[in-house]
C-alpha cells in the first residue's frame, strides 16, 4: 500500500496494465537516487517530485528496492513486445 499510494500520486490515472512499469520506473529512480541528485540541476521536475521533496519517502523506499532476483525468469521476449500486447 505504501509504495502503491506513492506510485498513484507521481502518476495519477495510470492503469493497471501500466502499473508494473511505473513500479521499474521508481525502483529505478529510488536505486539511482543519489546519483540522479548529484548530476540533475536543482530545479529539474524529477527533484521536485514526492519521492524526493517529502521526508522518509526515498529511505523508506531505498530499503525496498534490491537489485537481487525477486521470482521472475527471463523468457526472451522484450518487456515492451508484452506490454503493448496487453494493450
Amino acid at each position: 500500500a505504501f509504495v502503491s499510494s506513492y506510485i498513484s500520486e507521481m502518476f495519477p490515472g495510470i492503469t493497471t496494465k501500466l502499473y508494473l512499469v511505473a513500479e521499474y520506473a521508481v525502483a529505478s529512480v529510488v536505486y539511482h537516487s543519489e546519483f540522479l541528485m548529484k548530476t540533475l540541476p536543482k530545479q529539474h521536475d524529477l527533484l521536485a517530485t514526492c519521492l524526493f521533496t517529502q521526508q522518509g519517502i526515498l529511505q523508506r523506499m531505498k530499503k525496498m528496492v534490491t537489485i537481487e532476483g525477486d521470482g521472475r525468469r527471463c523468457t526472451r521476449i522484450p518487456a515492451h513486445v508484452t506490454i503493448l500486447r496487453g494493450m
